[in-house]
C-alpha cells in the first residue's frame, strides 16, 4: 500500500509594499537610471556624436554667422561694448541699455539705437518710431509732444544719478531704473531686431540682408545640432535602461534592480510567489525602459541649458507622454488592492519585501 502524502496545515500570509513604498522603489530605478543616463551621455555618447558627426563644423559656422551678425550692429551703431568681449551680447546688451539711457540724460544721443536703425538706416519717419516706442512703453517712459521721442523729465531727474559715480539712486528710481533697462529696452530692441529680419524694405544685396542670411544659417544649423543631441540623449537613454533594467536584473541571482537591492525589495510571479524567470526580466526591462522616460529630456543637462532643453521638442512631447503613463500608474497603486502599479499588472507580477520572500521560500521547503 502506498504511502499517503502528509500535507503542511501551515498557512504564510502574503502581503505586497505599501503603497508609499512601492512608489518608492519605482522613484529609486528612475532615478538610478538617470544618473547613469547622464553619466554614459556626458562621457561617451555625446562627446563621440560631435566626433563621428558634423556637429563641430556646424557649431563654429554658427559661431561665425553671429559674430558677423553682431559686427554689423556695432558697425551701424546700434549696439556698444566695453571691455575685450566683444562677442558676449548678453553682457553687451546690458552695457548698450545703460548708454542709450545715459544718451536720453546728456545732449549726445549718438547711442540712441532706435532712433539710429529707424530714422537713419531706414528711412522709416517720425510716426514709425513713435508708433514702435508706444507698442513697449507701458510705464510712459516718454512724451512724443516731439518730433522725436524724449524721455520725461520726471524720469531724467530721476536717473541723473548714473553721471555722477559719486551719487546713487534712491529706491523708486532703482526700480524705475531696473524696468528700464531690462524690460522696456529688451522689447524694443527685439523689436528692432525683428524688423531686421522680417522688413520687406530690406532687400538682397543690402547691407543688412547679410544679417537675415546669417540668421537662417544659424536657424538651420540649430535644427541639425538639436537633432544630432536628441538622437545622442536617445542612445544613451537606451543604454543606461539597458544596465539599469536588463544587464543587472539577469546578472542578479533573483533578477533586481540596484532600486530594489537598495531597499531589499523582490520582484515575483503572482500566484506562484517565485522570482522572475531571465525570459521575464527581459519582457520587464521593455516595461521599465518606458515608464522611466520622464526624465529623458534632463539627459543632456550637463551641457544644454535648462531652457534649451526644453528646445528639444520631441524629447518634451515623449516626458510628457510617458508622465501621464506614470500618473496613470500612481493611480493604479492607490486603487490596486494589492498595491500594484500598471507595469506590474502588465508582467503579472507583485513587489514584496526580501524577508517575506524568505518566509514564502521556508513555508514551501524551496532553498534561498
Amino acid at each position: 500500500m502506498s504511502e499517503k502524502p502528509v500535507l503542511n496545515p501551515h498557512y504564510l500570509d502574503v502581503y505586497p509594499l505599501f503603497k508609499g513604498k512601492r512608489m518608492l522603489v519605482y522613484l529609486a530605478d528612475l532615478f538610478i537610471n538617470f544618473i547613469i543616463s547622464l553619466a554614459i551621455f556626458s562621457v561617451a555618447v555625446y562627446p563621440l556624436a560631435q566626433v563621428v558627426t558634423p556637429y563641430g563644423e556646424l557649431s563654429q559656422e554658427n559661431e561665425r554667422a553671429r559674430f558677423s551678425m553682431l559686427d554689423l550692429l556695432y558697425d551701424n551703431n546700434l549696439l556698444d561694448y566695453e571691455g575685450d568681449d566683444k562677442y558676449n551680447f548678453d553682457d553687451n546688451l546690458k552695457d548698450s541699455a545703460d548708454l542709450y539711457l545715459i544718451s536720453f540724460l546728456q545732449e549726445d544721443r549718438s547711442n540712441d539705437y532706435i532712433f539710429n536703425f529707424y530714422i537713419t538706416e531706414m528711412n522709416e519717419g517720425e510716426e514709425k518710431l513713435k508708433e514702435v516706442y508706444k507698442s513697449c512703453d507701458s510705464r510712459s517712459f516718454f512724451n512724443y509732444d516731439s518730433p522725436r521721442p524724449e524721455l520725461k523729465e520726471e524720469y531724467k531727474n530721476e536717473f541723473m544719478p548714473l553721471l555722477d559715480s559719486k551719487d546713487t539712486l534712491s529706491e523708486q528710481a532703482n526700480n524705475d531704473y531696473s524696468y528700464f533697462t531690462n524690460s522696456f529696452f529688451t522689447n524694443i530692441y527685439s523689436t528692432m531686431l525683428n524688423e531686421l529680419l522680417t522688413n520687406d524694405s530690406i532687400k538682397e544685396g543690402d547691407e543688412f540682408f547679410s544679417y537675415r542670411e546669417n540668421q537662417i544659417i544659424i536657424d538651420t544649423n540649430t535644427t541639425i545640432l538639436m537633432n544630432i543631441i536628441m538622437y545622442a540623449t536617445y542612445v544613451a537613454y537606451f543604454l543606461g535602461s539597458l544596465i539599469s533594467f536588463l544587464v543587472i536584473p539577469l546578472v542578479s541571482k533573483r533578477g533586481k534592480t540596484i532600486g530594489m537591492m537598495t531597499m531589499k525589495i523582490e520582484r515575483v510571479g503572482v500566484g506562484v510567489f517565485k522570482t522572475i524567470s531571465r525570459l521575464e526580466r527581459c519582457i520587464n526591462f521593455v516595461y521599465l525602459t518606458i515608464f522611466s522616460l520622464p526624465l529623458i529630456m534632463f539627459t543632456p543637462l550637463l551641457y544644454l541649458g535648462f531652457s534649451t532643453l526644453f528646445s528639444l521638442n520631441q524629447l518634451v512631447y515623449v516626458t510628457l507622454v510617458s508622465l501621464a503613463l506614470v500618473v496613470i500608474s500612481m493611480f493604479v497603486i492607490i486603487f490596486s488592492k494589492m498595491n500594484r502599479s500598471l507595469s506590474d499588472y502588465l508582467t503579472r507580477t507583485i513587489l514584496i519585501t526580501s524577508e517575506m520572500l524568505e518566509m514564502i521560500y521556508a513555508a514551501k521547503g524551496y532553498p534561498n
